[in-house]
């Protein structure tokens, strides 16, 4: 962008140098004061007596065609300019000529024809003694080609010319003219109507004037007497500005109006439902004095949401992340503003797995984190860990600088040490100890026990902690006594909270060992 913007100023610089200079002006071209410059000798010794004569001619560019022989004729006239009536020599009209060009023919005159150049005459006249001399025929002038249009316009531009004579020292001469030039731009116009939503614009006036405000309040110009200026404005006004022709144009009563109506930028008065949010939290954001609102997130954006609805509801912004709205109002203008609001990551937070403890026994339950202002537990502790002896779920809420919290959970059992599983039992129908059954509280009814003969295979099995409890096994295998003798017997078992059972911390029942039955 830093460097197309300065390249295509300079093109359409460059374009409308080249655009002005082609368009068609109206121009005229007189004679105001001519000067001849040398001796003050006629050639012949006759002091004083300098009575030059010139011809002037002037042509453009376009039409190439020079104006009727002019001749103007002084006596006694030399070394400073002589003031003649203002003498028009051409004129053009909607022409696209960039130049004018002079040609000169002067003489010093001595003989009895002012206009008429006679370099000798006869034995008696006074030609013969004293004929015309420090002739210069008829050639452009020195600084005789001139690029008008390079002076300010609806003025008259001076311009000198001269040739020199052929005589030498000390009768040597210089003839001069001045030379005016007014010109201006044939086309006179202030432009098109127009309305436009920013502030500033750049005006269509054609020609050579002066721009003013003729109603409407508080405008103003870059450059009043650019046809092109910018022109400042306030929203909500209609303007009349005039385009008058410069004072002293060639057509000097040109005059025109155009009218530009400012409807100034809308304002999105974006706002936010909150200025800060936690990640994944829902934000609302509300724009205004738009029938059209797109949105976007971040600069550079697409467009996800299009249309007359003014809001936009999110949660899915992170930080960093800007909301975007570009308006467009009834006039079809549009506007754009942003939002951009805190989001903070919501703490990470690791718990402890949940266990069991003894009956009498304590355990320090942890939460660990990185990113906290504040711990607070159900208990109303606020450390980052407790000791508790009770069973229950222990719940931890930690919060960040930014009001972001997190919660999780602990759940402790309490471990009854009455789990007990005979070592012998007697399946004899004596009615004392028929039956193997499991005692005591603190497992989950979910369970695998198994019993296997010395042959490794299963005699008994359950799933259910409470057929252990109540059933049990009476001895048998498939309806058949089984032999007394020594069986050995599986346990996996969680505790109440779903954890497995450690039972390494059990005094009664192990996770394997021997049953004896006797009979």
């Amino acid at each position: 962008m830093k460097i197309i913007y300065p390249f295509v100023f300079v093109l359409l610089f460059l374009f409308s140098s080249k655009l002005h200079a082609q368009l068609p002006v109206n121009y005229e071209v007189r004679i105001s004061q001519l000067m001849a410059q040398g001796d003050n000798n006629d050639g012949a010794g006759l002091a004083g007596q300098q009575d030059p004569t010139w011809y002037v001619w002037a042509k453009d560019n376009i039409a190439n065609v020079f104006n009727a022989d002019h001749c103007e004729h002084t006596t006694n006239q030399y070394n400073a300019w002589w003031n003649i009536p203002d003498f028009t020599l051409i004129t053009g009209t909607n022409t696209l000529a960039t130049q004018i060009t002079i040609e000169m023919e002067c003489w010093e005159n001595d003989c009895s024809g002012n206009c008429s150049y006679e370099s000798t005459g006869s034995f008696l006249s006074s030609c013969w003694v004293n004929p015309d001399d420090n002739y210069t025929g008829r050639a452009v002038a020195n600084s005789g080609l001139i690029d008008f249009r390079n002076d300010p316009a609806c003025t008259w531009n001076e311009y000198d010319v001269w040739l020199d004579g052929n005589g030498s020292l000390p009768d040597y001469g210089q003839y001069w003219a001045k030379i005016e030039i007014k010109w201006e731009y044939a086309s006179f116009s202030a432009g098109s109507d127009d309305a436009v939503c920013d502030s500033s614009l750049t005006l269509a006036g054609e020609g050579n004037g002066t721009w003013s405000v003729t109603s409407g309040s508080g405008g103003s110009f870059s450059d009043n007497s650019d046809p092109n200026s910018t022109f400042t404005g306030q929203a909500g006004q209609i303007y009349a500005l005039t385009w008058q022709t410069l004072t002293g144009c060639i057509n000097s009563t040109n005059s025109d109006v155009v009218y530009i109506e400012i409807y100034g930028l809308p304002d999105p008065q974006l706002s936010s439902s909150a200025d800060s949010i936690c990640e994944g939290d829902t934000v609302t954001f509300t724009a205004q004095n738009g029938i059209n609102y797109d949105w976007s997130i971040n600069s550079g954006g697409s467009v996800f949401q299009s249309g007359s609805t003014n809001t936009y509801t999110t949660d899915s912004l992170i930080q960093a992340d800007t909301v975007y709205v570009e308006i467009t109002d009834g006039n079809n203008c549009t506007a754009t503003d942003f939002y951009t609001i805190d989001v903070s990551a919501y703490p990470n937070l690791t718990m402890d797995n949940d266990t069991s403890i003894f009956d009498g026994e304590s355990i320090t339950i942890n939460g660990y984190t990185s990113n906290f202002v504040s711990y607070l537990w159900n208990t109303n502790e606020t450390t980052s860990s407790i000791t508790v002896i009770d069973s229950g779920i222990y719940i931890l809420t930690i919060e960040n600088s930014y009001g972001c919290s997190v919660t999780d959970s602990i759940t402790i059992t309490i471990l009854n040490n009455n789990l007990f599983l005979p070592n012998m039992f007697s399946p004899n129908n004596d009615g004392q100890n028929d039956i193997l059954l499991i005692y005591g509280t603190g497992l989950d009814e979910d369970i695998s026990f198994k019993i296997y003969n010395r042959w490794g295979n299963v005699v008994y099995e359950t799933n259910l902690l409470s057929e252990l409890q109540t059933i049990g096994w009476d001895g048998k295998y498939n309806g058949i006594d089984q032999p007394s003798g020594v069986y050995l017997y599986t346990l996996i078992a969680n505790d109440l909270s779903g954890n497995p059972v450690n039972f390494d911390l059990l005094l009664n029942l192990k996770s394997s060992g021997s049953i004896l039955l006797k009979r």
